[in-house]
């Protein structure tokens, strides 16, 4: 009798065991599929932003559009998606308001993303709102200071702001620091010929047009 319990406290204890190792089993499977298909979307949405990209150099900026937006809807936390969604709506002309959603969002999610400031900045630049121009250039300057040429751009947008706002010895600055770490922007000539001219340097003025006419002509 006793030998007969336990040999059924054995084969319970062993239902048991095989229980517990089939639900372990099956937890390992569900995990799986979830980081399978966790990874799987992931993959869909940096293919979706690459073939944006792809679009972008072909010169097809209405296809690549819709692609960011599919990268979005599958990863919500690519800020690079929302910049680039937001500048090609700029671009062709779309919805601004839209387009600077994409733009902070960007920010929100990568603090430090200095291109997203740049185009913020030529945002505001374009609305004649420069001092709200001049705070984005700043920061993308900030954020590229110890780049080789990087920050540049922020700089000759700068500059150009301090123009139209008659600080022609702060655009001059800006725009001197341009012309020394990207030599080449023929822009940055022509806008500093500008401030000189209206700074009353007129021989400055004169030798910037000239180096301006020089690069454009390449």
């Amino acid at each position: 009798m006793i030998a007969r319990n336990s040999h059924t406290i054995q084969a319970r204890h062993s239902g048991s065991c095989q229980a517990r190792f089939w639900l372990t089993v099956l937890g390992l499977l569900m995990w799986a599929v979830g980081f399978v298909e966790t990874s799987s979307a992931q993959t869909t949405a940096t293919d979706h932003f690459n073939k944006g990209i792809e679009w972008l150099n072909e010169g097809e900026t209405d296809k690549a559009i819709p692609e960011f937006s599919k990268a979005i809807e599958l990863d919500p936390k690519m800020a690079d998606a929302y910049y680039q969604r937001g500048t090609k709506t700029i671009d062709v002309g779309g919805d601004m308001a839209a387009a600077m959603k994409d733009l902070d969002k960007a920010i929100e999610l990568d603090p430090k993303h200095s291109d997203a400031f740049l185009a913020r900045g030529g945002v505001w630049e374009a609305r004649k709102e420069w001092d709200k121009a001049i705070t984005e250039y700043t920061k993308y300057i900030l954020l590229n200071r110890h780049e080789p040429n990087g920050y540049s751009p922020g700089f000759i947008g700068r500059g150009t702001c301090r123009i139209e706002k008659k600080d022609y010895a702060g655009a001059i600055e800006d725009l001197t620091k341009a012309v020394i770490n990207f030599p080449n922007s023929s822009f940055a000539y022509k806008q500093r010929a500008i401030a000189y001219e209206r700074a009353g340097e007129k021989e400055k003025a004169e030798a910037d047009r000239k180096t301006y006419e020089k690069l454009s002509a390449r």
